[in-house]
């Protein structure tokens, strides 16, 4: 029997179609690309790629447009408890900004000066003075904030001291309202042991806020049953100090350095035993002055 012969349309079809299912993916070969009926249902569901995502370029209103060195132009502040820095810029050329920075964390401070590269709302600056090598910042202009990373580096700045943070327009910033920092706020004490605090210290209290910047908490080496927190400010321990002693949500003994002397409160029977010893040890052999209230 003669075999029936193919027509070209017939003899191509098989070739289209494993081109599609080959391809599928890569080219989105469909049914309607196919000889009609050569291309079975299940085959042309798998064949037709649903999953491939195409992306679509960036519309140019989503782009962020470059700011300009007048934008970033002024005075700028950050400031926490017992930490601060001022940022100023001032326009250069060729979309880059001039930056002056200055900043402290207790008693260590820090300078930094140069220029800054403009990339769209963010700048970049890396040292390259002998006493800024290494140093590298990343500046981000939202709207009235500038947010600065401290990439590399310490910049020249002293122990503990970090240019990085979220700055504000200065005039912006006198007229937020100051948050006054609290034993409890700082992390030191609960708030019962806080309020405890101020209910022994009273007018003093400010005296306690104002040394605790960094703080480390033990048992009570001599038997007392209480907890010490110690607390200091970077680089004047010895001038701004204190200790608290607590147990449970109480208030045992609290102590504070003001000038040469010791400040010193209770909450114990004049009886009881004194961890003046252990007080001492930790602020130091100067006089103390019990202002325990009778």
């Amino acid at each position: 029997m003669t075999k029936p012969r193919l027509t070209r349309r017939q003899s191509g079809a098989p070739r289209q179609l494993r081109w599609c299912l080959a391809l599928a993916v890569l080219l989105g070969c469909s049914p309607e690309n196919t000889p009609q009926g050569i291309l079975p249902s299940a085959l042309a569901a798998a064949a037709t790629p649903t999953n491939l995502v195409v992306p679509l370029p960036l519309e140019p209103s989503l782009a962020k447009p470059t700011a300009t060195p007048q934008e970033w132009e002024g005075s700028w502040q950050l400031k926490s408890t017992f930490a601060a820095s001022n940022l100023t810029i001032t326009p250069g050329r060729d979309g880059t900004f001039k930056f002056a920075l200055s900043a402290y964390d207790g008693a260590h401070t820090g300078e930094l000066s140069g220029s800054a590269t403009i990339y769209q709302n963010t700048a970049t600056f890396t040292g390259n003075a002998e006493e800024t090598a290494g140093c590298r910042l990343r500046f981000e202009l939202e709207g009235n904030i500038i947010r600065v990373e401290q990439l590399a580096g310490t910049c020249d700045a002293g122990v503990g001291v970090t240019y990085a943070g979220r700055y504000t327009k200065a005039a912006e910033f006198r007229q937020q309202a100051a948050r006054v920092a609290t034993m409890r706020s700082l992390g030191i004490l609960t708030e019962p042991q806080d309020e405890a605090l101020r209910r022994l210290v009273g007018p003093d209290y400010a005296l306690f806020t104002g040394s605790s910047q960094l703080s480390d908490e033990a048992p009570d080496s001599t038997g007392t049953g209480a907890t010490v927190h110690h607390s200091y400010v970077r680089g004047l321990a010895s001038i701004l100090e204190n200790v608290v002693l607590t147990k449970h949500d109480a208030v045992l003994w609290a102590a504070v350095i003001q000038d040469d002397s010791i400040l010193f409160y209770s909450t114990q029977p004049r009886q009881a035993a004194l961890p003046l010893t252990r007080i001492q040890e930790l602020l130091g052999d100067k006089t103390v002055r019990d202002k325990t209230p009778r």
